[in-house]
């Protein structure tokens, strides 16, 4: 008896969290499956003016939208229709630099607008008249610079990005009860470009990724609703249910909150075996959506099909992706017959949506130092490691180096200036990698461009991408004209890679002989990674004692630190469920007193596809790659070290 209580507690405790966190969670990134793009070289193509009267041309292979009057916007005609994407663009304003894009437009009354406006002011407004302020601190566009803006927008979320560097992430919505209502467009639509006031913009290399396919199950807590007799008005309580419930009985609806308004296209309800009967069709079903828990749409058109796996009976429901925090099903059965038998609500009510684009760039974590008069660069030390002070470039044959603390891959770098005014130029510099700060090698066939981003000049370095563990910047200036300046070098020498993380060191040191198992992973509010997982003390199956362990990561999970035991002894393979995940919250919660920004939910043991099925993801969280997550796969209690997984990291940072 004690061990089942105990059991009981930790699923308890871990749906409660699960809870509590669900509202920051979203579905990690996935591989885009489709792009569309066009130039104008061959002309307008499909580019059509929507509203307004402006002066629209085809100039040096670029549209040219010169604006007449309070808002101008051209739609490419010829541009699938998305719901979710992101839209990339050159844009060079001249003039007013009033300039932006139109995405999901489906008429002039149904559409969102980004742009910018003056000063740092990045705006939105739909075509309903609604705008406002997506922030005040965003990048400037001067007159005449070119640019490349990129906006993704997934459900109520938009994200901007200029030149490469995300300034934005945020909920287009307002607060209605205990959901969010989206201020954009619900549809998927086509895209633009906008002018207004007496902007003159150039636009160019448009592009358009999005996924079509492949979709994801959303995380979140299953709840009910029981003789739904208007499921309009039906609100979803007993989110901590776990127990079994039938069905088509006493008019009942099962749905879930997915934690913040994402696009739905998908519910799977599965029976606890393949013996029904009766609920065999839509005419049995209806399904209903919503953002604040108390009123509900009902949405047509939804495609029904029934199939068997692995001897259960599983009915899919498949509709036009809409935009909700709420997502129900409802049976149309008064009666207490009971014939689809629910086992386990939190597991066999599912909900769907689009998948996330994988990240190009991933920003790497490092530490910035430096060495005057470095004459030999090839070997210079470089030091003052985490200095604070403000450094010139320009300085007396000065380096300014990073320091990531293990080999990563890197292919570029960028400098950002205090202000917006610098003498040098690309001649000026060499770059070179180390893995010992000792015996540096240089770096050749590197590009070199400059922008301006918020009154400050930036100089960006891109190579083929390299495994270093320092990389050195050194200015052949030596005189002390110091006229470019890091306030912060830590924070004003950035390093990118377009390789994500794709290694285990550290994990196989130190395990204790046995074999280790299932886990999951979670970023702390101060960038670092907790890897939380199963270690086992003996042999004997599945049933073994076992401490859950951790480790942490400070370098997006390149490398590992020392093994850290936060439970022993405890028997986490109770009847084939392995809830670490829940141990992973408790200790977040109650041992550590961290506040997590994402978390996991429970899932099988052994570890399969379920694993990738149930997993409620992180704001920003490591992927497994692999079907198979458990570090090894071994004879339960053998002793072996754990075998290769492989990680990516998620970038996308909603607020």
């Amino acid at each position: 008896m004690l061990k089942g209580k105990f059991l009981s507690r930790v699923l308890s405790m871990a749906v409660l969290s699960a809870m509590l966190l669900s509202l920051l969670a979203v579905e990690p990134a996935r591989a885009v499956d489709m792009s569309y793009s066009q130039n104008f070289s061959g002309g307008l193509g499909g580019w059509t003016e929507v509203i307004g009267n402006a002066a629209v041309a085809v100039e040096n292979g670029e549209l040219s939208l010169t604006s007449a009057g309070n808002g101008n916007i051209i739609v490419d005609n010829n541009s699938p229709d998305v719901m979710d994407g992101t839209y990339t663009i050159t844009l060079k304003p001249d003039g007013y630099s009033r300039c932006g894009v139109v995405i999901r437009y489906s008429s002039t009354t149904n559409y969102a607008a980004i742009a910018y406006d003056t000063g740092n002011n990045w705006l939105w407004w739909n075509g309903l008249g609604q705008s406002g302020t997506l922030t005040s601190s965003g990048p400037s566009m001067a007159s005449g610079s070119t640019h490349v803006l990129k906006v993704q927008y997934t459900g109520f979320i938009i994200t901007l990005w200029l030149d490469g560097d995300q300034f934005y992430s945020g909920t287009v919505g307002t607060i209605s009860g205990s959901g969010t209502v989206s201020l954009l467009p619900v549809n998927a639509g086509k895209i633009g470009v906008v002018n207004w006031y007496s902007a003159h913009t150039h636009f160019d290399n448009v592009t358009l990724d999005y996924w079509t396919g492949t979709d994801i199950q959303l995380g979140g807590i299953v709840g009910e609703v029981e003789n739904d007799t208007n499921p309009t008005v039906g609100s979803l309580t007993n989110f901590e249910a776990l127990g079994e419930e039938y069905m088509d009985n006493y008019n009942y609806s099962i749905g879930k909150d997915v934690g913040a308004g994402r696009a739905v296209n998908k519910v799977e309800i599965w029976n606890d075996d393949d013996s029904i009967t009766r609920v065999s069709s839509m005419s049995d079903y209806e399904v209903y959506y919503s953002n604040d828990n108390v009123t509900f749409t009902k949405i047509n058109n939804v495609a029904f099909s029934s199939r068997t796996e692995n001897n259960r009976t599983v009915h899919t429901f498949i509709f036009d992706a809409v935009l909700a925090r709420y997502i129900k099903l409802h049976a149309k059965y008064s009666d207490e017959t009971g014939d689809f038998y629910i086992a386990k609500r939190q597991k066999d009510f599912k909900a769907f949506g689009p998948t996330l684009p994988q990240p190009s760039s991933y920003k790497m974590p490092l530490t910035g130092g430096y060495l005057n008069s470095d004459t030999d660069p090839t070997t210079g030390v470089l030091a003052d490691w985490g200095t604070s002070s403000t450094v010139a470039v320009d300085y007396q044959s000065r380096s300014v180096g990073l320091d990531f603390s293990s080999t990563v891959p890197i292919d570029t770098v960028e400098l950002w200036d205090s202000d917006n005014a610098s003498t040098l130029t690309e001649n000026n510099f060499t770059l070179y990698k180390s893995d010992n700060n000792a015996s540096y090698t240089q770096i050749t066939g590197w590009t070199f461009s400059t922008r301006t981003e918020n009154n400050r000049l930036v100089y960006k370095f891109v190579f083929t991408n390299t495994n270093a563990r320092y990389i050195k910047i050194h200015c052949n200036i030596t005189g002390t004209g110091g006229t470019f300046q890091l306030l912060n070098i830590s924070e004003d020498v950035r390093a990118f890679s377009n390789i994500p993380a794709n290694s285990t060191a550290g994990l196989a040191d130190g395990l204790g002989g046995y074999r280790s198992s299932e886990g999951d992973t979670i970023m702390l509010k101060d960038g670092r990674i907790l890897m939380a997982y199963s270690l086992y003390q003996a042999s004997g199956g599945d049933n073994a004692p076992c401490n859950i362990v951790s480790r942490i990561s400070t370098d997006n999970g390149y490398t590992w630190g020392s093994l850290n035991t936060i439970l022993s002894q405890l028997l986490v393979h109770i009847k084939s469920k392995s809830p670490v995940a829940g141990i992973l919250l408790i200790v977040l919660i109650e041992l550590l007193d961290l506040t997590p920004i994402g978390t996991g939910v429970l899932h099988e043991s052994p570890p399969s596809v379920e694993y990738d099925l149930n997993i409620h993801p992180s704001v920003r969280h490591l992927i497994f790659i692999n079907r198979r997550p458990s570090f090894n796969s071994v004879i339960p209690g053998s002793k072996a070290p754990p075998s290769s997984v492989n990680f990516k990291l998620d970038t996308y940072v909603p607020p």
